[in-house]
């Protein structure tokens, strides 16, 4: 007989044969499934360190060869039949490339990947300050401004969101928004904000006194904190002493 063993009273041969077959499908696919998982764990794991090594270099400044490695941890994504992966490891890989799209002024690819992660996540007030972003670097102000106020209202007690919507709108040019949030940002925030943020935004308005008094009640100021003490006090028609 088959193997050497003597068939089950009433088993035939062929009924063996079809359950030894079985056995042998069944170690077949056990084998094959732990390949596959140790496969996609190495090809999971190469792709984090890339990820790591991309923003690494975005520290660095060096946003163009951040991007190439997020392109090829982007190599390791089935982005056809898969979806974005439950630990968002795709989305953070998006993100970042957006980043360096931004800061290398290729904000229309920018503008695309931001659009795309908010049709997934239409109310996250992080995407839309980024996209916002884009608007105002793009000139497109109204859009600009109409999204950061969606952010703010969001999240209205990050003083922090406020402060960067004002700085960015400044930075393209658009002073007078600018200033309305730097406003709302010492209105509503005044007794939250570090004196450091409270004394850059009085800078950026033109009220040096203020700012001055502010920046003076920092504690072992840093070089930073120090030239705009100084221009401050130079606007201010005060001596540096």
């Amino acid at each position: 007989f088959i193997g050497g063993r003597v068939p089950a009273a009433g088993e035939s041969i062929f009924m063996r044969f079809l359950r030894n077959m079985l056995f042998t499908l069944v170690f077949i696919a056990a084998i094959g499934a732990a390949f596959l998982f140790g496969y996609f764990q190495l090809m999971g794991n190469r792709e984090k360190a890339l990820l790591n090594e991309g923003i690494s270099l975005m520290e660095q400044g060096n946003y163009r060869k951040a991007k190439e490695s997020f392109a090829q941890a982007q190599q390791y994504e089935n982005r056809i039949t898969r979806k974005l992966s439950s630990d968002c490891l795709e989305e953070d890989l998006y993100k970042y490339t957006a980043v360096c799209d931004f800061h290398l002024g290729e904000f229309e690819e920018a503008a695309n990947i931001y659009d795309r992660l908010l049709r997934i996540h239409p109310r996250d007030p992080i995407l839309m300050e980024s996209r916002a972003s884009v608007f105002a670097a793009q000139g497109q102000m109204k859009e600009a401004v109409s999204l950061f106020d969606m952010a703010i209202e969001i999240d209205n007690r990050n003083y922090a969101r406020i402060y960067t919507a004002a700085l960015t709108l400044r930075e393209y040019g658009n002073t007078k928004d600018g200033a309305r949030y730097l406003n709302r940002l010492l209105e509503e925030h005044g007794d939250e904000i570090d004196n450091l943020t409270r004394g850059q935004a009085l800078c950026f308005m033109g009220r040096y006194e203020e700012a001055v008094e502010a920046l003076s009640s920092i504690e072992n100021p840093h070089i930073q904190t120090s030239f705009l003490m100084a221009g401050a006090l130079r606007r201010a028609g005060k001596n540096e002493e």
